[in-house]
């Protein structure tokens, strides 16, 4: 073990081993220049990428809004994350992979040393293949397009990273060739921007609320089309006002019925006591009669005045109390007393008719027993009619629960129908903008590749 405590034993080292030292320096002499030459130049394109705030950020369909079936977690999620993972997809790569192929088989070398260069690569990339094949045949190594090689070359040659808190992805791609890093993560950018929009496109959305709006429409045609066969089953345009309205008919024709009633009862009351007083009244009375003086009772005044006239003579010849005078007397009182007997007014003839009260009577009661049987009549058709109205109200309760039912899934189905009528217009919006590829991902700063290179350092 030699110890180097100065600069004079370093350069007594020097001196010991000199042809050691010129050998080490001629072989990196010439490993340096090997490599400069031999060694497959690395460049690198570089570009920025912008995630602005938008409906892009999240993967959750729109609907959810409308439908709160998730809440955020309390930590915020960083959403350039996302957009990583699908820059960095396999989908876009293979689908660069196969760009570069089709580009490799259209390049045409402009000089004569990338020609010699070109074909070095190629001879070397043929030795290497053909020594894969072999590997491949002794089970050594895994059978796998070319495709997929260089897929997997690419991604390890791609990278993409942000600063926290930032919205900017840096995006960067090293390759052999500056023009073809720059083309190449051109192209990158561009399968990634549609390969977004394609899975995050909302066509499956707009098919969706086209379909739903459809059955939500033919769902609201069949509940229209019940509801309209139980309102005509219960002629009228709603339960309840079915129901008010049979009810208004029963209150109305019960106090008809009520009135009727109590308009028998008065007639059956007069009916009776018109029959009652008929029976008091006589069949005949008495219209016109004839009266005159009665004779008999004049013939006896005339005998009392003479009788009286014979008193006054014999008073002038006889004594107060003399027989003939007595008899006088007693005659003039037996006169008065046949006198008083007898009427002073004889009826001599009379007229007698029907008795026209007892007329009024009965055709009072005909009319009277007219209006009864009307009445009776009506009274049986206003219970009939309140039958039918108390069968119809049952009805009416008995599709009333139906109808209410059908009422309620007819409101959902509009609601329904309303909100993914709503709905499928924002997705069309949506479709509009994914159609014309607007996102809320803009290239600030497109790709561009550096002309020095970064492998091996200069």
């Amino acid at each position: 073990m030699i110890n180097i405590r100065s600069f004079r034993d370093f350069l007594r080292l020097f001196f010991i081993f000199k042809n050691v030292f010129k050998v080490t320096a001629i072989v990196t002499f010439i490993v340096i220049v090997l490599g400069a030459f031999l060694l497959p130049s690395k460049y690198e394109s570089n570009a920025r990428l912008l995630v602005k705030p938008g409906r892009e950020n999240s993967t959750l369909p729109i609907e959810v809004s409308n439908r709160q079936t998730l809440f955020s977690p309390s930590t915020q999620r960083d959403p350039v994350v996302d957009e990583e993972k699908l820059l960095t997809g396999q989908l876009i790569i293979s689908k660069v992979a196969d760009y570069y192929l089709t580009m490799s088989d259209d390049y045409q070398p402009e000089s004569s040393w990338e020609s010699f260069k070109l074909s070095l690569k190629k001879n070397a990339e043929g030795v290497k293949e053909a020594l894969r094949n072999v590997f491949v045949f002794l089970h050594i190594l895994e059978e796998k397009p070319v495709v997929d090689r260089l897929a997997e070359r690419l991604e390890k040659n791609f990278s993409v990273d942000h600063e926290s808190g930032s919205a900017v992805m840096e995006v960067s791609f090293k390759w052999g060739s500056p023009a073809a890093a720059e083309k190449i993560l051109n192209q990158w950018i561009i399968f990634y921007q549609e390969e977004r929009t394609r899975s995050l496109s909302r066509n499956s959305l707009q098919s969706f609320y086209e379909g739903e709006m459809q059955l939500a429409d033919k769902n609201i045609s069949d509940i229209k089309n019940e509801l309209q066969k139980h309102y005509k089953d219960i002629n009228s345009v709603g339960a309840k006002e079915s129901l008010e309205n049979i009810t208004d008919q029963m209150n109305r024709l019960t106090d008809l019925k009520v009135e009727k009633s109590n308009e028998i009862a008065g007639l059956k009351t007069v009916i009776k006591s018109s029959e009652e007083e008929m029976k008091k009244q006589p069949l005949e009375i008495l219209s016109e009669r004839e009266i005159s003086l009665n004779p008999t009772q004049l013939d006896l005044k005339l005998k009392l005045n003479a009788l009286k006239d014979e008193h006054s003579r014999a008073l002038r010849v006889y004594l107060p109390k003399a027989p003939q005078v007595l008899q006088i007397e007693q005659s003039i009182v037996d006169v008065e007393m046949l006198i008083n007997k007898e009427n002073t007014r004889l009826e001599r003839s009379q007229n007698r008719v029907h008795n026209p009260i007892l007329s009024s009577l009965q055709d009072s009661i005909v009319t009277d027993r007219l209006r009864l049987s009307k009445l009776s009549s009506e009274i049986s058709d206003i219970n009939n009619k309140i039958d039918e109205l108390i069968e119809s109200r049952s009805n009416v309760l008995t599709s009333e629960p139906v109808i209410n039912r059908l009422l309620m899934q007819l409101g959902t189905a509009e609601r329904s129908y309303e909100l993914y009528s709503d709905n499928l217009e924002k997705a069309r919006i949506d479709k509009a903008l994914d159609d014309n590829l607007i996102s809320n991902i803009a290239v600030i700063e497109p790709a561009k590749a550096k002309l020095s290179r970064v492998f091996p350092k200069t």
